[in-house]
């Protein structure tokens, strides 16, 4: 390759180099948010198997608003993460 074109040669390094960076940049940005996701993903699955385990027990002292109250601030709390850590 060096042979054929130094320039081509030059601009194929740089721009392979350029990539590297962007993409190590990327890469420690969302390595965070998909960690908080994986997170809050398993608090909402913990919140749902305790839910579904006692339902009895939510329906006999109604506190079905406040469980899907809760449900619904997790879930909302995994979108805007899950958003952020796909874009």
């Amino acid at each position: 390759m060096l042979r054929l074109s130094l320039p081509l040669t030059c601009i194929a390094f740089i721009s392979v180099w350029l990539i590297f960076l962007l993409t190590r940049t990327i890469t420690k940005h969302t390595r965070k948010l998909f960690a908080q996701q994986q997170q809050i993903l398993g608090k909402l699955n913990g919140q749902v198997e305790e839910s579904i385990s006692g339902l009895n027990m939510v329906k006999a002292f109604g506190r079905e608003a406040e469980i899907t109250e809760q449900f619904e601030e997790s879930n909302a709390r995994l979108c805007q993460v899950a958003t952020k850590a796909q874009i």
